[in-house]
């Protein structure tokens, strides 16, 4: 086994995520042989079996599988072990988790421990009861014994993780600490992790950044951004929130917050120096601030939060209920699907989200928004954003009137802002070029098993044609080539190296 070398694949691979990894996993493939950790990958397996689909450089009926929820005697020797050597820390997780502690902000544990048990609370939960964060600890403290024996077991050479949050999250730093290749994956693009940086896939190094200005023109920017203001732009999120009629009983409002879907993790980046801890904390604060504005606020349902499996107007409500004795002050609108992104944008004077793609879009729209976490537009220039280093500075923000020229985002950056929001949607994922080959293959939380497994059967005779498949095998070639990440496929040859 010592001469061997491994690929693991694990961190949550749904069927859908695994399908698309496959191409690109055959162009980067050598002589390694392929671990995968998924529950669901039998039903896979049996399907390529079933139906004898064959990839040229990949063996899938002798792969090694994992079971991560597996019970072992010795791993659980282990747990109680652990336990009992940390337990003054887990306690205090456990019965003292505070949104006030740093020392919170700066442990990845603390993360992943916290983003992990408010996943499985239902919509009036606002803080994840004790059953929840006992399971979520457990589970995370074995899930640590078993990446690491795994590690111990197998020399392993590269990871392709679904998922860096949640209980992966403890993956992710035990790979990255054995100096172990890892790439993650989002929104159709996988990246390599660096070491000591927190990365995510929008974020691009100065080399790349500069080759792709070199072929994006002005004139593609502006077509982009004409399709986009018309609301014709074929992306699930956008035309979600792009195609809704507005309700002519609601105004709307100059001062807009953007909020994300609750329960989502905002620790795909951990940003140590924001302000709040998680979306809940975020937005509790925010209210209780922007009561003594004088001017309106809306607070905007993200537009998907539904099919990913939430309610966000109950939250809300029972926020309401909790913290503002039944009833937000009277400045405040909640905007649930009442107005298109292209009206609220075109009306809007003042912008805060956490860490939200609305910031890019505020900015493309001449405003300077309010950010909470890095994201894409932060990690360009420091500029191009308001981002609070204390609670106190951020009041200043938001009770300011929002004719302040503070909120007027310069011209360069309003056109860099139009650039960047090109690339997240045409250059930096390679959506486009997969959606067009393969149609009607998205799926979210709250779809059905049984079509999931549809859109997978799907999916897998699609990669059947060779000629396709070859295509985004070559992106995988690419990462083994030691470039950084994918890209769309029109982009591709900026990934050669010389």
């Amino acid at each position: 086994m010592k001469n061997k070398k491994y690929i693991y694949i694990g961190g949550g691979y749904d069927p859908l995520n695994l399908g698309i990894l496959i191409p690109i996993l055959e162009g980067y493939k050598n002589k390694e042989e392929i671990i995968i950790e998924n529950l669901e990958f039998k039903v896979f397996q049996d399907y390529i079996k079933k139906n004898k689909i064959k990839f040229n450089n990949l063996n899938f009926l002798n792969i090694i599988l994992t079971d991560s929820k597996k019970i072992k005697l010795n791993n659980l020797i282990f747990l109680i072990y652990d336990l009992a050597k940390n337990f003054f820390f887990y306690l205090k997780l456990l019965l003292f988790f505070s949104y006030k502690d740093k020392k919170n902000y700066k442990s990845s544990f603390a993360h992943a421990y916290w983003d992990s048990s408010i996943r499985h609370m239902n919509d009036n939960e606002l803080r994840p009861n004790l059953i929840l964060k006992l399971s979520a600890l457990l589970r995370l403290i074995y899930y640590g014994i078993y990446i690491k024996e795994l590690i111990n077991k197998y020399p392993i050479k590269s990871v392709f993780l679904a998922h860096t949050v949640y209980k992966y999250r403890i993956a992710l730093e035990e790979f990255k600490k054995r100096n172990i290749r890892v790439f993650s994956q989002g929104n159709f693009a996988y990246f390599q992790q660096k070491k000591k940086k927190e990365l995510e896939w929008t974020f691009v190094n100065t080399n790349l950044l500069k080759k792709i200005k070199k072929i994006v023109s002005d004139l593609t920017i502006k077509r982009f951004w004409n399709l986009r203001f018309s609301g014709k732009l074929k992306d699930t999120d956008f035309l979600a929130a792009a195609k809704i009629k507005s309700n002519a009983r609601s105004n709307l409002q100059e001062n807009v917050i953007f909020l994300h879907v609750f329960k989502d993790s905002p620790f795909a980046i951990i940003d140590k120096n924001r302000i709040f801890f998680d979306y809940y904390h975020w937005i509790i604060e925010t209210i209780k601030i922007i009561k003594e504005s004088d001017e309106i606020w809306s607070l905007r349902i993200h537009p998907n939060s539904k099919v990913w499996g939430e309610n966000s107007a109950v939250i809300l409500k029972n926020i309401e209920r909790r913290y503002f004795n039944g009833s937000f002050p009277k400045n405040i609108k909640i905007d649930n699907k009442y107005h298109s992104n292209l009206k609220v944008f075109n009306n809007m004077k003042r912008c805060v989200t956490f860490s939200g793609t609305s910031s890019i879009e505020a900015s493309c729209y001449g405003i300077k928004p309010i950010l909470i976490s890095d994201n894409l537009l932060s990690h360009t220039n420091k500029s191009y954003f308001l981002k609070p280093n204390n609670i106190k500075e951020y009041k200043e923000y938001l009770i300011k009137k929002s004719s302040d020229p503070i909120f007027i985002q310069k011209k360069n950056a309003v056109k860099v802002s139009r650039f960047l929001l090109y690339l997240f949607y045409n250059v930096l994922s390679f959506k486009n070029s997969f959606s067009k080959n393969i149609r009607g293959i998205n799926f979210f939380n709250n779809t059905p098993i049984k079509e999931k497994y549809k859109i997978f059967s799907h999916l897998m005779k699609k990669l059947e044609d060779n000629s396709l498949k070859k295509k985004f095998s070559l992106l995988g070639y690419y990462l083994k080539k030691k470039n950084l990440r994918t890209l769309d496929l029109k982009f591709i040859n900026l990934l050669k190296t010389k």
